[in-house]
């Protein structure tokens, strides 16, 4: 059985990623989104942050690059 990160989840773990980018961390694993959530008392388990990085992936927000294992958000079209 498969479990996929809630909505709330999920837009948790976005607006993780787009204050990291917004501090100028354009790159980041998903453990850097488990500190930060840490820090915050809002802790995940890094398999649903992974779970969430890949829903992200596949919606295109997010873009996951093969050769340094790093994400970053997608360009704007």
């Amino acid at each position: 059985m498969v479990v996929a990160p809630s909505r709330r989840e999920t837009e948790l773990i976005l607006v993780t990623i787009q204050e990291m980018y917004n501090s100028n961390k354009t790159t980041f694993h998903p453990g850097d989104i488990a500190e930060i959530l840490r820090k915050k008392n809002q802790p995940l388990g890094l398999w649903l942050i992974r779970a969430g990085c890949a829903q992200l992936t596949e919606q295109g927000v997010i873009n996951l690059n093969s050769k340094t294992s790093l994400y970053e958000l997608a360009k704007a079209k």
